[in-house]
């Protein structure tokens, strides 16, 4: 890894630390750096986990060359080693003021470099001319259709979009107590877990809410905890590509069952089943039928922690199925008997 020793600058906020351990910063020094967030994005792929523990070889190798084991030290020491985050996200300084080149030579070196626009400038005309000329000029390349001055960006690794810190951070966190509450098995909704972050106060509902009213509450929570975590797995999914804070959903990957039973089958087999033997289980009838991915089968070998997960996954699997087909049922049979009605 070449490192950049002509770093002046970061288009955003910079992590600081202090200098030594007597006079170290606080954590929320580093936390208002969009850079830090990054890092901790990263830290949820596991793709780049698993390309860490196999020693950076692998399908993310080359960005493993740069970013490095980001697992094995904490921010502050993965940042400054080898100078690492001036090297990922720093910018090499470009002149500041306007130059006058006397040779072509010098003025190639800067055809390609962003953040320079190259023009020749008639200098014949009248001045008012030349300034009513150079102002349009840069309406049109320095600045947005919003009036906003464009972000360049140099650095190896820019920053993809106008980054909110806050957000990330909500995101992030949200993301974390969904992901420990699978962890942990424990059953709780995504209104639950909004609840317990606080996360937006008028969706919590109170002791003078009706039952109507605390149910719409948890409705709107638990869409608001669904698009943060749904924007935390795109921008962890993209960080792999080297892009944040990149929110972008990646084509879905369908996963398709090893045998494909239609939900209206399932539907009939678990009523039949039900009927012919009262306490079959939901992972039982999945395991009939073979639903979902042939990993979730148990194996003589499987412990019973294993076998457990293999059986709460698969219940939770024909739970949705039976949901959905009852709902199409339940449809079907409603649309049968307003057919009836028109015709008696």
């Amino acid at each position: 890894m070449d490192l950049v020793n002509s770093v002046k600058a970061f288009k955003y906020a910079y992590p600081t630390f202090g200098r030594g351990a007597k006079n170290r910063k606080p954590l929320s020094y580093t936390r208002v750096s969009p850079y830090y967030w990054w890092w901790e994005f990263l830290r949820r792929n596991e793709d780049y986990r698993q390309c860490c523990l196999n020693g950076g070889t692998g399908k993310l190798a080359s960005l493993y060359a740069d970013f490095g084991d980001v697992y094995e030290f904490e921010f502050r020491q993965w940042w400054g080693k080898l100078k690492r985050g001036a090297y990922l996200f720093g910018e090499t300084k470009i002149t500041n003021r306007i130059r006058h080149f006397t040779s072509l030579e010098k003025c190639a070196i800067h055809l390609q470099t962003d953040g320079i626009l190259l023009a020749a400038i008639p200098i014949n005309e009248p001045k008012s001319q030349l300034i009513k000329s150079f102002k349009l000029l840069l309406l049109e390349h320095h600045q947005t259709r919003k009036g906003k001055p464009k972000v360049i960006s140099n650095a190896l690794y820019p920053i993809s979009s106008t980054p909110n810190v806050q957000a990330l951070e909500q995101a992030l966190t949200v993301y974390d107590a969904w992901q420990e509450s699978l962890k942990l098995n424990q059953k709780k909704t995504l209104a639950d877990i909004g609840i317990e972050l606080r996360l937006v106060k008028a969706f919590i509902p109170n002791s003078k809410d009706t039952p109507k009213q605390a149910t719409a509450k948890r409705n709107k929570m638990s869409a608001t905890v669904s698009r943060y975590i749904a924007d935390a797995q795109a921008i962890i999914t993209n960080t792999a590509l080297g892009k944040f804070p990149d929110k972008s959903r990646p084509k879905a990957i369908k996963r398709v069952s090893h045998v494909n039973t239609p939900k209206i089958n399932i539907y009939r087999y678990w009523k039949k089943r039900v009927k012919a033997n009262p306490k079959i289980t939901l992972a039982d009838i999945g395991f009939e039928l073979k639903l979902g991915d042939s990993s979730w089968l148990p194996l003589p070998a499987d412990s019973e922690a294993v076998i457990k997960a293999k059986r709460n996954k698969m219940s939770a699997t024909v739970s949705r199925y039976l949901k959905n087909a009852q709902s199409l049922v339940e449809n079907l049979e409603y649309t049968k008997k307003g057919i009836k009605t028109i015709r008696s």
